[in-house]
């Protein structure tokens, strides 16, 4: 009888454990979301990012970008205080030449969209590469934070490459992504970036 007991009683505390463990986030799940979201992005066609991006991103979801701008210093925008043929480069404000513009934005979810759209039309051979650095699940599996090496590149012109053409990185972000787990999907709930970019947008 006493080992009846004890066989009952561990019957017992394991099977609500089985169950609670039944739809939790994997790890797997997480690599084959960037996967699909990769695949989607960098598909020539709009219209397959843009119903990812509708399918797996939640309606209130916000995306916060903190944004250095890096380019060439014009020396010619300076306020000058003399001739500087005549008196040499003297300016009457001092100004630091590699003096990077930041912004903060935050997006919706259709700002979102529609910004990936308009760099897709604007960029020539645009591409973006999302690579996962590090993951934290928390202990019930039903919500994530990934963090993210974002990659935004370009086509350029290299003369001597054979087909005249290689990519050019112009943005480099990284992202903490928040992922919650609805039925067997994941969702996209918020995603705070720090981006370094010689773009304009």
């Amino acid at each position: 009888m006493k080992h009846l007991f004890m066989f009952f009683a561990l019957f017992i505390l394991v099977i609500p454990s089985a169950q609670a463990t039944e739809n939790r986030m994997l790890v797997t799940d997480i690599h084959q979301f960037i996967n699909s979201a990769n695949s989607a992005i960098n598909n020539p066609n709009l219209h397959v990012g843009r119903n990812f991006l509708n399918r797996t991103t939640a309606n209130n979801a916000v995306f916060q970008n903190k944004v250095s701008v890096y380019h060439q210093a014009n020396p010619w925008n300076r306020v000058r205080y003399n001739n500087p043929a005549a008196y040499g480069a003297y300016y009457r404000y001092p100004s630091n030449p590699y003096y990077s513009p930041t912004s903060a934005r935050s997006l919706k979810k259709w700002d979102h969209v529609n910004l990936l759209e308009s760099k897709k039309r604007m960029i020539p051979g645009y591409q973006a590469h999302m690579e996962i650095t590090g993951t934290t699940i928390n202990p019930y599996g039903q919500s994530a934070v990934v963090d993210l090496d974002m990659k935004e590149y370009s086509m350029s012109y290299t003369p001597y490459h054979p087909s005249l053409t290689q990519k050019m990185m112009h943005a480099n972000s990284k992202c903490k992504m928040y992922l919650s787990k609805q039925g067997e999907d994941l969702l996209m709930t918020r995603m705070d970036c720090n981006t370094n970019t010689n773009l304009p947008f």
